[in-house]
């Protein structure tokens, strides 16, 4: 994967988490307390949401579940 690619999904990714964050209708502080591991707080999600911050698959399925979903990955060919 090229930088560049490597870059556009990165945005997509954090973008895609504030969306999920807010279609949850939960402040950063708000998701932070659900998921209630690792000492995430209100400026990690902030940080994470900016694209400041990388993100592990675990926190990823803690983020879904806290917003109240289900973590599915899709991988689609080009």
């Amino acid at each position: 994967m090229g930088l560049a690619c490597y870059l556009r999904a990165k945005n997509t990714m954090h973008e895609r988490l504030k969306q999920l964050r807010l279609s949850a209708n939960l402040s950063q502080a708000e998701l932070a307390e659900r998921i209630g591991k690792g000492g995430y707080n209100e400026k990690i999600i902030e940080s994470i949401e900016t694209g400041n911050r990388n993100i592990g698959l675990n926190l990823l399925e803690d983020w879904a579940k806290g917003c109240g979903y289900d973590l599915s990955i899709e991988f689609v060919k080009k």
